[in-house]
């Protein structure tokens, strides 16, 4: 059964356009969605019909639970929103499309995706960094897809860039279970005392500004 929109509370989801080299990326997609769905959460997204997209909106609604899509109007033909379905909001630009996700969502996670993904979850970093978003954000780190990403977040830190605070704002599960539970259930950011140290260096960095 069909739960009703108004009443479901929503979880945004960055993911890309296309599906990926590998098999397991649409899998993972799928399952996520299916999951989300399980768990009586809808779906905020960026509206495409296709690739990650696609498969994740897809799963949802199989499952019976409400799916929002918001996208630019620049991008409506390319993306191809299924409005049969999908609640769809076009928006005039891309800024405004991030906005309106940022507020309809009550968490984000971040799938296997490109440029328009990376873009989206660092914004959203930065915005909590920022204490403009106060809302959980996760990456799904299944098949070790975000490792290089993860390092380099670590090199941040490292580096003197980001305080292991402000890193611990990019939480990671290494499956979708793990990360809904991060957004379901949102677990306390950690005092700093608290933050295990970064594995590539050992010394600590100070606070850094952005």
């Amino acid at each position: 059964m069909t739960m009703p929109a108004s009443r479901v509370e929503r979880v945004g989801v960055f993911c890309g356009a296309r599906p990926g080299a590998r098999p397991q990326h649409l899998r993972l997609a799928t399952e996520f969605g299916e999951a989300l769905a399980q768990r009586g959460t809808g779906l905020v997204y960026g509206a495409g019909g296709v690739g990650i997209m696609g498969a994740v909106a897809d799963a949802v609604l199989d499952a019976g639970a409400p799916v929002t899509g918001v996208i630019p109007r620049q991008l409506y033909e390319r993306e191809q929103p299924d409005e049969s379905r999908t609640e769809v909001i076009v928006v005039e630009t891309m800024h405004e499309r991030k906005a309106l996700m940022y507020r309809l969502a009550v968490g984000f996670a971040v799938l296997p995706g490109g440029l328009g993904t990376l873009d989206e979850l660092l914004e959203v970093a930065t915005w909590n960094q920022l204490g403009i978003l106060h809302k959980p954000l996760v990456l799904v780190n299944q098949g070790g897809f975000f490792d290089p990403l993860l390092t380099l977040l670590d090199n941040m830190v490292s580096d003197g860039f980001i305080s292991q605070e402000e890193r611990f704002v990019i939480q990671v599960a290494s499956g979708v279970e793990e990360a809904l539970d991060c957004l379901v259930s949102p677990v306390p950011r950690p005092e700093r005392s608290t933050i295990p140290p970064v594995a590539s260096r050992t010394q600590a960095a100070p606070t850094a500004a952005t």
